[in-house]
């Protein structure tokens, strides 16, 4: 994936819209072979933005997901080495009259993740964790006093209603399938304040 021209093109493509799109900008989320990272598509330049230290590389990037509340864009890396990518717009738009989504939030750091301010990039906080794990989020993020730091990542699932039975003879079997989901946002503290995309 060293050619990442045309990944950042099919990024620019998709014209993201949304409550953060306003200002142009997107949450990214990459998966390499050596760590995760978390960063801001910014579309006014066109540019896919991760903190200096956070390691991000095109070459081991598995997968790289572009994503707002309204919106994704994701590329995964197939067994044969080729990145395919899927965008999936207007999530409410796209389920048929039978299918539903829900959204939940899934804890991504607990209470033993210290906030520390990057002194080189003031805009980022980093993320640490007692057991060494670090991680650069884009974002200044401020906890009370007394407060529980926790980062949420936002998920969407999407089900589909299916009826399994084989034959009219038999009663229905219903049952929920998920086919599909996608990131959406993140949130803070105990409360699932939204984390809104200023860096």
């Amino acid at each position: 994936m060293a050619d990442n021209n045309k990944y950042i093109d099919k990024i620019k493509a998709a014209s993201f819209k949304g409550t953060d799109a306003a200002n142009g900008k997107a949450w990214a989320y990459a998966v390499m072979y050596h760590g995760v990272a978390i960063g801001i598509w910014d579309g006014n330049k066109g540019e896919l933005k991760f903190h200096s230290s956070a390691g991000f590389d095109w070459d081991y990037v598995t997968e790289l997901r572009v994503f707002n509340d309204e919106q994704e864009l994701r590329f995964m890396l197939n067994e044969n080495g080729e990145m395919l990518h899927r965008d999936r717009k207007e999530f409410e738009k796209i389920t048929k009259a039978d299918d539903f989504h829900k959204d939940d939030s899934y804890l991504m750091y607990g209470s033993n993740v210290i906030d520390e301010q990057d002194d080189d990039d003031p805009s980022w906080s980093v993320l640490t964790e007692d057991r060494g794990g670090k991680i650069y989020f884009p974002q200044r993020l401020s906890f009370g006093k007394d407060e529980q730091i926790q980062i949420w990542l936002k998920i969407r699932s999407f089900f589909k209603i299916v009826d399994r039975k084989t034959d009219n003879s038999e009663p229905s079997s219903i049952h929920l399938d998920v086919c599909d989901y996608a990131f959406t946002g993140f949130s803070k503290g105990p409360e699932k304040e939204e984390v809104k995309i200023d860096v």
